[in-house]
């Protein structure tokens, strides 16, 4: 395999960090662009996260040990405990053995490698601990545990792996319910309660950071929150651990002490407890001289689970956070930079946080695009670079004129949409069967739509990544650090959809749009089925495996004061089947020449309409069709808008290569639902369709690592 970006490099063809921590140097992957700040080192008598001595928590003390813990999870989200009921030797064995396997030669841990975020036990090489684009300095194990586990897959080496890796979860599984019902007790709940809500899921990462030749420059894992409920955390005696200090918003180093678990509150515990117990930015820094290892155990609701605030913790001020299902919260969380907790900020009711005012208080990004100069929060560290003018003679996406489609000309057209499709993954189609004025009326109405004055467009505000309908401010649109300069607009569409809901003003904004959704529809069925032949496939294949889903995004691009230093959106890969766009005349969309690697414009032509393939689609052609990362410069002087349909399966339809399209090389990519697609998809930097070459196999249906 050639990987495609360096980023796939590390974390397939280099190995583990482990072997990379041998060298002098730290690949630039892995580097932020300066060295971490200095962690203010806490004294003697200095702030420091709360112990709690649990001895007698089952007798005369418990009361004073449920303040202690309710105290510390309200001020802190942190505290630690000692005599507790895990055996001492469990945590000792559990660190020596799990230490021992990362030890172990790489032919062997990669017999326990998997990509599948539902494997239930797996081991993992150049992990993205959250969404920033430097890779964390660890390797890891994770497991579900389970009252009574399938070990059959587990390591037979070292020694007593198996045996001491179920007995510490049994114990720690125990301690979890003693845990969750005295933060019950503290927040004046039945025992019960919070185990109720969330005992029923613990999955347990070990991760393992080797010693780091260049410590200052990386993270074994950037500031970041815990979406679950709560985390119990044994660490070894190196250290690295640190705490957001909300008092004095300082890095608060987390000290070790032996036979002690860290205990910290999650998303899903702050919501329930409508932001009673906090849940707090964390991070971990990596020691220069000493490999370090964790055993972090998850507990978390069933994916299913609806959180919200519970009602016996509301009071005057009312619910604080909007609720969902974890499995969609999950979604959310690794879709959206996680920096400072911001997925959660994201959801509360009233913002508190100055990236909450960026996205919802300052208003619209077309309300910001009227100043002189760019939030911070939108900027990149550097200009971009220039993108290749690609001139007349030279490369550009093909356009295929789709006269005669259902005439004599079917077969030429569709073997210029299968050359298209196989060498660029984009082509522009002239001459189809959606009316011109429907495309003109469309851009004209929701462009007066994004002209309206803000208080009427909040009007359709919503942050529910289910809702058929919502227009949405300052979006990010990847998994970066920066915020796309863009608002948006989005709608599910249905054959018989509901507009009840819609904007009444501009005039003919429902009328035009259901038009135009209705003909895209017809358009779609007509490109699927020219792409099925194109492949040898039956004419209705593609469209009935990937047409059941259409749902639209109108983009609208302010023109930008620093337009050198923001995107519309960065590079990526659509995670869908393939999207349909119809752009204005102002440009910006570039595409990534895979011959010469380089940044290709997107030259506009009236009435023309963009395809190109997804995520979805190069999985089921086995690569034949391919999804090549993209990107949306933004213009200095001018607005922009586009309407993308993304065509997509519905959420549970497993996706893999079709056996008519895998030749003797045998499936090249690893099948999945395209639910849990998505949630790999956005919870791992997206940069250069990063995702997709994750699920990538070797010939014979191993993943492509060295």
């Amino acid at each position: 395999m050639v990987a495609v970006t360096e980023v796939a490099d590390v974390r397939k063809n280099y190995g583990s960090v482990m072997q990379l921590a041998g060298g002098n140097t730290v690949p630039d992957v892995f580097k932020l662009n300066a060295k971490i700040e200095e962690c203010r080192t806490v004294a003697a008598g200095g702030r420091a996260i709360p112990v709690v001595d649990l001895s007698g928590l089952h007798g005369e003390k418990r009361a004073e040990l449920v303040e202690q813990m309710r105290a510390a999870s309200e001020e802190w989200g942190f505290f630690q405990i000692v005599n507790h009921s895990v055996p001492g030797e469990y945590m000792d064995e559990i660190l020596k053995v799990h230490t021992e396997f990362f030890e172990m030669p790489m032919e062997e841990k990669m017999k326990y490698y998997s990509d599948d975020v539902r494997a239930p036990f797996k081991y993992g090489v150049g992990q993205v601990a959250t969404s920033y684009h430097e890779q964390a300095w660890k390797d890891h194990l994770t497991l579900l545990y389970q009252e009574k586990m399938d070990t059959s897959n587990w390591p037979k080496v070292p020694a007593r792996f198996i045996e001491i890796t179920e007995a510490y979860n049994h114990a720690v599984n125990k301690l979890k319910s003693e845990l969750m019902q005295a933060l019950s007790e503290g927040l004046g709940l039945q025992s019960n309660e919070l185990d109720d809500v969330f005992g029923p899921v613990q999955r347990t990462y070990t991760n393992f950071y080797p010693k780091c030749p260049e410590a200052d420059r990386v993270f074994g894992a950037r500031p970041h929150s815990d979406p679950n409920s709560i985390t119990i955390l044994l660490q070894d005696d190196v250290g690295g651990l640190e705490v957001r200090d909300l008092k004095y918003r300082e890095w608060v180093q987390v000290k070790t002490i032996p036979h002690a678990f860290v205990i910290n509150m999650g998303d899903q515990m702050e919501v329930f407890t409508n932001g009673k117990y906090r849940s707090i930015s964390h991070r971990v820094r990596v020691n220069p001289d000493k490999n370090r290892i964790s055993i972090a155990s998850f507990i978390s609701p069933k994916p299913r689970t609806v959180v919200e605030p519970s009602p016996l913790l509301v009071g005057e001020e009312g619910p604080l956070y909007k609720g969902d299902n974890f499995r969609d919260y999950l979604l959310g969380f690794y879709g959206n930079d996680i920096n400072e907790k911001l997925y959660i900020e994201s959801i509360k009711l009233k913002p508190v946080t100055e990236v909450a005012d960026v996205r919802k208080n300052y208003g619209s990004v077309m309300q910001l695009a009227a100043g002189q100069t760019v939030p911070d929060v939108f900027k990149l560290n550097a200009k971009i670079e220039e993108c290749r003018t690609v001139a007349a003679g030279g490369r550009a996406i093909p356009v295929v004129d789709l006269s005669g489609l259902h005439g004599e000309k079917r077969a030429e057209l569709v073997e210029q949409m299968r050359a298209a499709s196989e060498e660029w993954g984009f082509f522009q189609i002239v001459n189809h069967s959606v009316p011109g004025e429907y495309m003109d009326e469309i851009l004209k109405v929701h462009t007066e739509f994004f002209e309206m004055p803000m208080e009427e467009k909040m009007k359709y505000y919503s942050d529910d990544v289910r809702a058929p309908f919502k227009y949405g401010v300052g979006q990010v649109a990847t998994s970066y650090h920066e915020q796309a300069w863009k608002d948006h607009l989005t709608l599910l569409y249905q054959e018989k959809m509901d507009t009840s809901n819609w904007p009444k003003v501009p005039a003919r904004f429902i009328e035009i749009t259901e038009a135009y959704n209705h003909a895209v529809n017809k358009l779609k069925s007509e490109l699927m089925q020219a792409l099925s032949e194109g492949l040898g496939l039956q004419s209705n294949e593609l469209d009935d495996v990937f047409g059941p889903v259409q749902r639209t995004y109108t983009n609208f691009y302010p023109k930008c004061p620093e337009a050198d230093r923001v995107f519309g959106a960065r590079p990526h890969s659509d995670p869908n089947s393939i999207t349909i766009l119809l752009q204005d005349d102002v440009g910006g969309l570039e595409v990534r020449d895979l011959k010469y690697r380089e940044w290709v414009q997107v030259k506009t032509i009236p009435h023309a309409f963009v395809i190109n393939m997804g995520d979805q689609m190069e999985v089921f052609t086995n690569g034949k069709y391919r999804s090549i990362s993209h990107r949306v410069r933004v213009n200095p002087d001018k607005n922009r808008i586009s309407i993308a349909s993304f065509i997509s399966p519905k959420p549970r339809t497993v996706v893999e290569p079709s056996p008519l399209l895998v030749g003797e090389e045998g499936p090249l990519y690893k099948g999945d639902n395209f639910r849990d697609y998505l949630l790999g998809f956005y919870g791992n930097d997206i940069n250069e369709k990063l995702y997709i070459e994750s699920i990538k196999l070797k010939q014979g249906g191993q993943l492509q690592l060295k």
